[in-house]
């Protein structure tokens, strides 16, 4: 059983003296946890728990209550123009890992485990391995995986955070991935090659629901003046 403590909260409880509070309040769904937005941005959830409950000016100390105002700052200093860009970006992905959690947790009978982990192997050098999260990560997904079709020209691609480019699946193992970067023509841009682990897509691959045109596009956008990454 999880000892770790999350709060969920409706919109009722939730003001609109922040833009972040006012999307979350839009978009009518509640809040993610804030261990999924930890992992959106890549930090330890412990250093976000710390950041949510940092004391409120002239307010009385509520430990079921987040300073909105406290996390907006801290989100808005680690937005990126390679994703997420975006409060609504970072909201969308935050939304990703929780409901990931919520269907790894509910395929084990409802049993919240401290740490969610996805299913795990055993892999070629003896360590466990995770699966790939998303059908959208398999190269041999099938046509009606979501997320399929971002691409102006290509069938499937993959975005990753804090990389500008937008890549295409060369060749795929149980344990890894191989990746190129592709133009909007849908041709390879260069000769270099990504190999990525199965662990590392979980964490930085963008899921079905925000694995769009418009955030395709967006990568494109921010080649402009250069800027391409391309580490993991």
């Amino acid at each position: 059983m999880s000892t770790e403590t999350t709060y969920e909260f409706s919109p009722s409880n939730l003001t609109e003296n922040t833009e972040l509070e006012r999307i979350l309040i839009q978009q009518n769904k509640g809040v993610p946890s804030l261990k999924s937005f930890a992992m959106a941005i890549d930090v330890k959830p412990q250093r976000l728990y710390a950041v949510a409950k940092t004391p409120q000016a002239g307010l009385v100390y509520d430990a079921k209550s987040y300073n909105w105002g406290a996390l907006e700052r801290f989100f808005a200093r680690r937005l990126l123009p390679e994703g997420p860009a975006t409060l609504e970006e970072l909201v969308d992905l935050a939304w990703e890992y929780h409901e990931e959690a919520a269907l790894t947790n509910k395929r084990r009978g409802g049993k919240a485990p401290s740490n969610a982990k996805l299913p795990r192997f055993t892999g070629s050098k003896g360590k466990e391995v995770p699966v790939r999260k998303f059908k959208i990560f398999d190269q041999a997904c099938p046509d009606d995986t979501p997320g399929l079709n971002a691409h102006p020209v290509l069938r499937q691609v993959l975005l990753l955070t804090k990389d500008t480019n937008v890549y295409a699946i060369v060749y795929q193992t149980k344990e890894y991935t191989l990746l190129r970067a592709v133009t909007p023509e849908g041709e390879f841009q260069d000769e270099a090659v990504k190999l990525i682990s199965n662990q590392a897509l979980n964490s930085k691959g963008y899921g079905p629901n925000i694995l769009t045109p418009s955030t395709v596009a967006q990568k494109y956008d921010s080649q402009v003046g250069g800027g391409d990454s391309n580490e993991d």
